[in-house]
């Protein structure tokens, strides 16, 4: 099974500042809009055909629809989704995510081009943990 960890940091007027992992990597710097941010838990990661972006996106489904992950620099650019960046927080903004979420799209996704098309990815999972809870690196036991 593989993890994909998100662990909140720090909650401020913008939104909540944290951290995305895979399989223990740290991978960048996450925004979320408190508002619709995802209920902490263990969620499926599924793909699905955004169109906005025409294309499938790294989802997590917490059963409040789709959650994508991908680029952005500000809370207010999401309407629910996790932002990824590759730059530190400065004021509740990161940047740089692009590459990032290309690589966390290929990590995920791998070469496998049926598992892509349909939809599905049944060896991932999401944890979402508590925003200031002590898990400092993303590995959950």
């Amino acid at each position: 099974m593989h993890i994909i960890s998100i662990v909140r940091d720090e909650v401020r007027a913008t939104g909540v500042e944290g951290r995305l992992f895979a399989d223990g990597l740290l991978v960048g710097p996450t925004l979320e809009r408190l508002a619709v941010a995802i209920p902490p838990g263990v969620w499926p990661v599924k793909l699905h055909h955004s169109p906005k972006f025409g294309r499938p996106t790294i989802s997590i489904d917490a059963g409040q629809g789709y959650t994508l992950v991908h680029a952005g620099g500000r809370p207010e650019h999401s309407e629910g989704c996790v932002l990824l960046g590759e730059t530190d927080m400065e004021g509740a903004r990161i940047s740089g995510g692009a590459p990032v979420v290309s690589w966390l799209e290929a990590h995920v996704l791998g070469a496998d081009r049926a598992t892509r098309a349909a939809g599905v990815l049944p060896d991932w999972l999401c944890v979402v943990h508590e925003i200031g809870g002590d898990v400092a690196d993303g590995v959950t036991s």
